[in-house]
């Protein structure tokens, strides 16, 4: 009698699963998705640009550029409140301006998708780039722009410290 409940109780969680799921956003590696939510295969291309003649002059900004990277679909919601999935990216490129697989960001169809944003940022100084999603590809190039300009403020050549008048000013300067 206690394996039929607990059968019966297993059944139900997993026939209720799906709809679980549709509530809210989630990622998943696979394309699968309920009926009632929105599905978008999302990419980075330019991951592993060529820097210098030989790819190699300035790995470290490429190092840094590639910590604690993460990836996000966000909307906007009513009175201005965002929402946002995010999933924690480790890339490993093989080549040369390589395009990444991101993964599945899935939303329910009854959330706002009119202004779907996507967000790249670097465990660095928290830099980020927000993109429109367009065609689903998030250019590497525009975060790599920030991380070394944020570089050259704080660490290369003027240590400022972030957000300061003198960083500030270095900021405009340089982007």
């Amino acid at each position: 009698m206690k394996t039929q409940v607990m059968g019966v109780v297993v059944l139900c969680l997993l026939i209720g699963l799906p709809s679980a799921y549709a509530s809210k956003a989630y990622w998943t590696s696979s394309e699968t998705a309920p009926s009632n939510v929105n599905s978008f295969h999302l990419f980075i291309d330019g991951v592993n640009p060529a820097f210098g003649q030989n790819g190699t002059e300035n790995k470290k900004l490429m190092e840094i550029t590639h910590s604690g990277l993460k990836f996000c679909l966000s909307w906007a919601q009513d009175n201005d409140h965002g929402k946002e999935i995010c999933h924690n990216i480790t890339v490993t490129p093989s080549a040369f301006n390589a395009t990444y697989d991101t993964g599945f960001f899935v939303v329910p169809n009854t959330e706002n998708q009119s202004s779907l944003m996507m967000f790249l940022t670097s465990r660095y100084h928290d830099i980020g780039v927000g993109l429109c999603l367009c065609n689903g590809h998030f250019d590497m190039g525009e975060l790599y722009n920030n991380v070394s300009v944020e570089y050259a403020c704080t660490d290369e050549y003027y240590h400022f410290k972030p957000d300061g008048d003198k960083y500030n000013e270095c900021w405009k300067a340089l982007s």
